[in-house]
């Protein structure tokens, strides 16, 4: 989705940057960036599989202190605040606040690349075709697997400010299975925290809050190994989540490219709980591989192919003490 703050002479200097005609990891570079360092709200659709979702943002940058402000506007009500590592959903209709801490956060939108160092040795970048996005100029990157274990991407990124505008999640048949697009957006805006901090509170006293225990864990400190880790792919992240007291405790992995993501979920079989089917399907624009691993339940899943998960998850052991 993983945001030092871009002033206004930065935008005043993009034309000039926009005419050197950067090569298109150059323009990647600059998306990588560009969202967590400029202050900009809008409103940006998001479709996956046959479901369109519609969110207003609002996000703030202030050194490395970024605060960001997300509203659904379709279906329920949800809003979600984040404050540094914080971050707060609010759900109205349950009359619930989750909390919960994140060190390690993928950028928004989650097609932003979370990093570039590699990315040529499997894939193929290229300049698209110039066009308009939510009234703003953009230049096209076009983004293409060299293997058969990714998937294709396309970027519309605003020419004057480096801020992504739109993405697309192309697969192995040429067909799109995810898209964001802003339809509207301010870029440059003035620094209002207070925005982010009260733009959800909860109104009355019935409100419950459910904290999310969660415990990082370097990839060396994993009780799990990867014996058929993917080309190009790392763990970045490692936790220990438990959602309420009640529930189990479930280790979460994710590993990534730098253009594709995918989550690896390992809980713990309850007893007389019934075993979750073992097999291969799709949530939206993730492909999702669970299977029985000993006395755990794993699942993995991401905006991959399923090769790539199951050669993944098929692969996973416990480390040998």
């Amino acid at each position: 989705m993983r945001w030092l703050f871009l002033s206004l002479c930065c935008l005043v200097a993009a034309p000039v940057w926009a005419q050197a005609t950067p090569d298109p990891l150059q323009w990647l570079q600059r998306v990588a960036t560009s969202a967590e360092r400029l202050n900009y709200s809008g409103v940006f659709v998001y479709r996956s599989g046959g479901n369109t979702e519609t969110s207003r943002i609002a996000h703030f940058a202030d050194g490395d202190h970024e605060f960001e402000h997300i509203e659904m506007l379709d279906g329920s009500p949800r809003e979600v605040v984040r404050d540094r590592d914080e971050v707060k959903c609010y759900l109205p209709e349950y009359r619930l606040v989750v909390v919960e801490h994140r060190n390690a956060r993928r950028a928004f939108p989650a097609m932003l690349p979370a990093g570039l160092a590699g990315l040529t040795d499997f894939y193929v970048f290229r300049k698209g075709v110039a066009g308009r996005v939510a009234g703003h100029e953009t230049q096209a990157i076009v983004v293409e697997p060299r293997d058969e274990l990714r998937y294709g991407r396309q970027f519309w990124v605003d020419t004057a400010s480096g801020l992504l505008l739109k993405a697309s999640l192309i697969d192995d048949k040429g067909e799109t299975r995810e898209n964001f697009s802003f339809t509207e957006v301010k870029i440059g805006i003035p620094l209002d925290r207070e925005q982010i901090r009260n733009g959800a509170k909860p109104q009355g006293s019935d409100w419950r809050v459910q904290n999310v225990r969660s415990v990082e864990f370097k990839p060396d400190e994993s009780p799990w190994v990867f014996r058929n880790m993917l080309p190009g792919f790392r763990v970045v992240s490692g936790m220990r989540r438990q959602v309420r007291p009640d529930a189990p405790e479930v280790t979460h992995m994710m590993l990534t490219d730098g253009l594709g993501a995918i989550s690896v979920f390992i809980e713990p079989q309850v007893a007389g709980k019934a075993r979750a089917e073992g097999g291969v399907f799709s949530m939206g624009a993730l492909n999702v591989y669970r299977r029985p691993l000993g006395e755990f339940q794993l699942m993995v899943m991401g905006d991959v192919p399923m090769l790539a998960l199951k050669r993944l998850g098929d692969g996973l052991e416990a480390r040998r003490k």
